[in-house]
């Protein structure tokens, strides 16, 4: 949700209209800390959200290199088997 400029310029019309000056420059000093509030929180929540991704990221990489080793190495032993078996037929 943005709030574009000619949308603050109208909402700040009306507060002239309706408030008086003293409460009119409480309730702006309220809105800015509002709105800074509300931007370091978005701040907070994408950069936890990127952080996140990140380490879901790294530890599929993990689990795919750990992956392709066991298959490597298990090729490898079948392959040893059927050699082992070949030798020892042509033996007999």
């Amino acid at each position: 949700m943005e709030v574009g400029i000619g949308q603050l310029l109208l909402i700040a019309l009306i507060a002239v209209i309706v408030m008086k000056p003293d409460e009119l420059r409480r309730s702006m000093s309220a809105l800015g800390r509002w709105m800074g509030q509300m931007r370091r929180l978005s701040r907070e929540f994408t950069s936890e959200l990127s952080r996140e991704a990140d380490e879901i990221e790294k530890e599929l990489e993990r689990e795919e290199k750990s992956g392709k080793a066991r298959s490597d190495g298990s090729d490898e032993s079948d392959e040893s088997d059927g050699s082992d078996r070949s030798d020892a037929s042509e033996e007999d």
